[in-house]
């Protein structure tokens, strides 16, 4: 683990050439793709033609290039399965630059890595795909983390597929715990990635493993984070005890009603907030992998 670190730190930099200049390329390769099939053609159909004595056929001018891009529809909200929570679109993003998320380093080859914070479609962390490729991001506080989303919305550019989340609680640090490991389509949408254990974080590594398609650059759009502050996760917690008391009361009063005898209730008193900010510092739900 210490060589990869050493990696990703001394990686050499790449000569790249913008991204539009790249694309400017790709379009035209597009561009030139079905004029050189229907020339093709002509002469195929040209040369069939002088050996039948036959008059030749027109193409059909309205077929669609074999190549061109496909565009998937962008903007989605998705619901937790559970069920517990309520849609992304509704939800507060703490891995946003607004909400005070930062960038905090990433691998030397990558340009603009910061833009993935700020939500602009327009902008996007570039790396080229050879490289070996991670960004750390500090959030705005401790937070139990539950779903992180990933947004690729560039048409010329690999996006990611196999790829790790790792938290901690500090930065520097020599070890951190794995959060998940996950497999992203390649689709224009935000993808929503659901942490089987949640967790507690401050600083947040993503490790980018393997990408689709064999284009020279890969990118990334938006990176969003959502879970609960140690308050939201206090509140949850004292609103659950206050069902369960108010449970155990009508039972008892049932039970009182009906001549029966019942149990005197019994509640756990919920745990000070001074413990759940203890209990986010240990990470003892993931497993620790060293630094990477």
């Amino acid at each position: 683990d210490d060589d990869d670190d050493d990696d990703e730190r001394a990686g050499a930099t790449d000569h790249i050439i913008p991204l539009e200049e790249w694309k400017a390329k790709m379009l035209a390769k597009i561009a030139e793709q079905p004029a050189r099939e229907s020339a093709e053609a002509e002469a195929a159909m040209l040369a069939e033609a002088a050996a039948s004595g036959q008059a030749p056929s027109q193409p059909n001018s309205s077929s669609a290039p074999k190549h061109a891009p496909h565009l998937a529809s962008e903007g989605a909200s998705f619901a937790s399965p559970s069920g517990l929570r309520p849609p992304l679109s509704q939800r507060f993003n703490y891995g946003a630059f607004d909400a005070g998320a930062r960038l905090v380093q990433a691998n030397p080859e990558a340009k603009g890595s910061g833009a993935i914070l700020k939500g602009d479609k327009d902008a996007y962390m570039l790396n080229p795909c050879s490289a070996r490729k991670w960004v750390v991001i500090a959030l705005p506080e401790d937070i139990k983390v539950d779903v992180v989303s990933l947004s690729n919305h560039e048409l010329f550019a690999s996006s990611v597929r196999e790829w790790q989340l790792l938290g901690s609680m500090k930065y520097p640090t020599e070890l951190w715990f794995e959060l998940g490991k996950f497999e992203a389509a390649d689709s224009k949408l935000r993808q929503p990635f659901y942490l089987s254990q949640p967790n507690w974080a401050r600083y947040l590594k993503l490790r980018f493993i393997s990408h689709h398609r064999s284009e020279h650059y890969c990118t990334l759009s938006q990176l969003a984070v959502f879970g609960q502050t140690v308050m939201d996760d206090f509140s949850e917690s004292m609103e659950l005890q206050r069902e369960n008391l108010e449970d155990m009361r009508a039972r008892v009063q049932s039970a009182a009603a009906g001549g029966g005898e019942a149990a005197t209730p019994t509640v756990a008193a919920p745990a000070p907030a001074v413990a759940v900010a203890a209990a986010a510092g240990t990470g003892t739900a993931a497993a620790a992998v060293g630094t990477a």
